[in-house]
């Protein structure tokens, strides 16, 4: 049943944020690689372009992330706001 709930709470994440995700899952997968490669190099300590790469784009996943989040909190911030203003009825008993 958890494993039902947490897949119907990521449908109902932002576009941005899904696509951060999967943009985090490759920089994940791309890091192993990465890593796996220098080991086998015998130089631990020296970074390879792979390396910075995979680390660049974990961080460029990050941001999109955090943008998506940022976006979806303000435009439900608006609605918010909006709402109760059209909702709003004007009696024609009104006193203007």
């Amino acid at each position: 049943m958890l494993i039902i709930e947490r897949a119907r709470q990521l449908a109902t994440l932002p576009l941005l944020v899904k696509f951060g995700l999967i943009v985090m899952a490759f920089a994940g997968f791309g890091d192993v690689i990465a890593h796996l490669e220098a080991s086998g190099d015998g130089h631990l300590h020296a970074h390879t372009a792979s390396e910075v790469a995979a680390h660049l784009t974990g961080l460029v996943s990050m941001v999109l992330i955090f943008v998506g989040v940022v976006v979806d909190g303000v435009r439900q911030g608006r609605a918010r706001r909006a709402a109760p203003a059209a909702t709003r009825k004007e009696s024609p008993d009104a006193v203007r």
